[in-house]
């Protein structure tokens, strides 16, 4: 599984960088995208069994929720739902959609403009 995402990664004609490595996955920003990988460790294969399963989840609720203005565009997915491609957002920062998300759902409960 490694394998085909390393090739996913540095076959891209922009040098991968790397964002974070969390608990259960490692984040890359590959020019306009964002992929993040099962954290794999090599040493306990529960661990990464698990990562597995938190990397797998995440990419069927991206696969469930499709086109939202609030989250993030998945552009792929892997076939094993192994890695999670996103189009990263250059037009907005994160503290922008958070805010747009926090005035939508306002407006969807009614709330009055303060």
């Amino acid at each position: 599984m490694p394998h085909r995402i390393e090739t996913l990664l540095w076959k891209a004609a922009e040098k991968p960088e790397l964002l974070m490595v969390g608990t259960s996955a490692m984040t890359y920003r590959v020019g306009n995208r964002v992929i993040k990988i099962i954290n794999v460790n090599e040493e306990y294969e529960g661990i990464t069994e698990d990562n597995a399963r938190v990397t797998q989840n995440e990419a069927n609720i991206f696969l469930i929720l499709r086109s939202h203005p609030r989250i993030a565009e998945c552009i792929s997915v892997g076939p094993a739902r192994e890695y999670i491609e996103l189009r990263r957002d250059t037009q907005r920062s994160c503290r922008q959609v958070q805010m747009q998300g926090i005035r939508g759902r306002l407006e969807e409960l009614g709330a009055p403009d303060d």
